[in-house]
């Protein structure tokens, strides 16, 4: 568990000011201080009402467009015996709707050799002795055998793939306007 995790705004370059979770209006009154416990608080709310609720609690003065671009999370990492502030990306309820369609996106890039070259590229960074398998999962598509993959990695490497994964899911329109057209579909189906 990586600990002494801030919620934070980065006011420029390697200076932060961090946030404490209970200052916030929100009906939790807890401090969170691992990256586990702070996704799992920012994960419930878009980056627009996080932003919100910063102004809301007077910490700073930016508006909502403004703030919602330099929310983070910080925590100190000791680099070759420096302590030097580590930044990571906050995931919130857009990041997690979309990593929800992580499966369907498999499924869906895996029928393109460019889009399966990507996932690649990402998933073998994480486990380069075992690349030859990951090349075979892939080729033979097996959705479940890469969640598992996924899924065995310590916290932090998990995280970090699925936030690539969903960063790919975000740029590809063809398959977002394919997911809002299913959605739509649900719905009517359910009316």
């Amino acid at each position: 568990m990586i600990q002494d995790c801030y919620l934070a705004i980065e006011n420029r370059r390697n200076d932060y000011t961090s946030l404490d979770t209970k200052d916030l209006e929100t009906s939790e009154n807890t401090s969170y201080f691992s990256l586990e416990q702070i996704d799992m608080f920012t994960m419930n709310y878009t980056k627009d009402t996080l932003a919100e609720l910063i102004i809301n609690s007077n910490v700073v003065n930016d508006d909502i467009d403004t703030l919602k671009n330099k929310l983070c999370v910080i925590n100190r990492d000791n680099v070759k015996g420096k302590l030097k502030w580590r930044k990571y990306e906050v995931l919130s309820k857009e990041k997690m709707d979309n990593i929800a369609n992580i499966n369907d996106y498999l499924k869906y890039s895996l029928e393109d050799k460019d889009k399966t070259n990507e996932i690649y590229n990402i998933l073998v960074k994480y486990a380069y002795e075992y690349k030859t398998e990951l090349n075979n999962t892939l080729k033979n598509k097996n959705i479940e055998s890469i969640m598992k993959f996924i899924s065995s990695l310590d916290y932090k490497s998990e995280r970090t793939v699925y936030l690539k994964l969903e960063s790919l899911i975000s740029k590809d329109l063809e398959f977002i306007s394919k997911v809002n057209k299913n959605k739509n579909l649900k719905k009517q189906c359910n009316n």
